[in-house]
């Protein structure tokens, strides 16, 4: 079911379906199939429990405060409620198949990893069709929504292209998360399918340059770089740099003559040297007072409860932050926080026997924490399947590590008692 849901980030629009996804109905149809089987009742409390029950919280207050508020059910309603809603039943679906046999080890994530890798190639491809022909438009429409055909063409102008994804910003993350779990299948795979690797490093590199996304370069390529560091041994980072090199110089040639996307990089650059660093990276959320982060700080909303599942007088949210403080006050932000506290707690425990592991959960949860600033990340489209998948990865082992620990320290009780084990 892990590949089923995966395979449905990468799926369009249903026509007609005002803004209804495949994605949608897979994912709410393998909800209901291990509901009527009992998995998803069958909730033990583990050592990522704390997580589940803090997203649980968040809901649950959000709810309170949109009766609290008395906010109207309608279109701008059912759409937040539906994406808090859609996040708690991935959690729930994920959850149960923790349990199950065979799914969240480690060659069951590196095969995940690798079909990732390959639908990120296909969707690469798509965006070559885009760029140099007109025979990607009939795929893309069944990508786009209402207003989405102007916005795509916008952005197309500016020489950013993101294929299947909705917003340049998803694009950027879903590459960014491509990029690092690609350094970490290399370090454990390294001499397997060498060329076929090497191509998908191309291709996820050729994306994500193409979404001329500050998530991707600020956050996907550094924290990939800071992977590649930590993880294995001097001849594997050789590889890797002989490989990056490699696959970059392949792709910049694409990039060089007539890309409009260079312009939006000079800008950035221009802006960052000037001194307005922190409002260039974040793309002016942050370092001035008309910024999304001023803007929500400045409404006049319940410090406790929030807005409940309303946009209010916000033109947009762009950043996770403000959407929880925005619709759940201080309690949904205080939560938000621990469970990235918690995640990062359970990685600390995966020890040295995980060492690779633990380093790449460390960079997925910066990753997630740095793109929250400018968007939505448990929320977020598409890409969140994967981050999600990611995520429980780390509790399975952290599970594992901890079981083993507790076996270790049995062992040494009996040991020391001179009894037999």
């Amino acid at each position: 079911m892990d590949y089923i849901l995966l395979f449905a980030m990468f799926l369009p629009y249903i026509p007609g379906g005002n803004g209804l996804r495949v994605e949608h109905l897979i994912v709410y149809c393998v909800f209901l199939i291990l509901l009527l089987k009992g998995r998803i009742l069958r909730f033990r409390m583990h050592s990522h429990s704390t997580v589940l029950l803090l997203y649980g919280l968040i809901f649950l207050h959000v709810c309170i405060s949109s009766v609290v508020n008395q906010v109207p059910a309608d279109l701008k309603f059912l759409a937040n409620f539906e994406n808090y809603m859609e996040t708690l039943v991935l959690f729930l679906i994920m959850n149960a198949l923790l349990f199950q046999k065979g799914y969240f080890t480690q060659e069951r994530m590196l095969r995940l990893n690798r079909f990732f890798h390959i639908l990120l190639a296909a969707n690469s491809i798509l965006i070559l069709f885009e760029i140099f022909t007109p025979l990607a438009d009939p795929i893309i429409q069944y990508y786009v929504q209402g207003g989405g055909e102007e916005f795509r063409q916008d952005t197309n102008s500016m020489g950013r292209y993101t294929g299947v994804f909705d917003i340049v910003f998803a694009g950027g993350f879903a590459y960014s998360l491509g990029l690092i779990t690609w350094v970490y299948n290399f370090s454990i795979q390294r001499r397997k399918d060498l060329l076929f690797q090497v191509v998908l490093l191309v291709l996820i590199l050729f994306g994500g340059f193409a979404s001329v996304s500050k998530v991707f370069f600020l956050g996907g390529i550094l924290i990939s770089a800071f992977v590649f560091l930590r993880i294995g041994g001097v001849k594997r980072k050789i590889s890797l740099t002989i490989l990056g090199s490699f696959a970059i110089a392949l792709i910049v040639p694409y990039f060089i003559e007539d890309w409009k996307g260079f312009g939006l990089f000079s800008e950035y650059w221009s802006r960052f040297v000037r001194g307005s660093a922190i409002e260039t990276i974040s793309s002016g959320r942050l370092g001035n007072d008309t910024g999304i982060y001023s803007m929500a700080l400045s409404s006049d909303i319940s410090f406790f409860f929030g807005q409940g599942f309303t946009m209010g007088d916000l033109p947009y949210f762009d950043s996770e932050h403000v959407q929880f403080y925005y619709q759940g006050g201080i309690v949904a932000i205080i939560a938000y926080a621990l469970i990235y506290i918690k995640n990062y707690q359970l990685c600390s425990r995966l020890g040295n026997r995980f060492r690779s592991e633990r380093i790449l959960f460390q960079a997925v949860l910066l990753l997630g924490i740095f793109t929250a600033f400018g968007g939505p990340v448990l929320f977020m489209n598409r890409v969140r399947i994967f981050f999600f998948l990611q995520i429980f990865f780390l509790y399975h082992l952290s599970t594992v590590a901890i079981k083993r620990r507790r076996d270790h320290r049995e062992t040494k009780t009996l040991s020391a008692a001179g009894l037999p084990h």
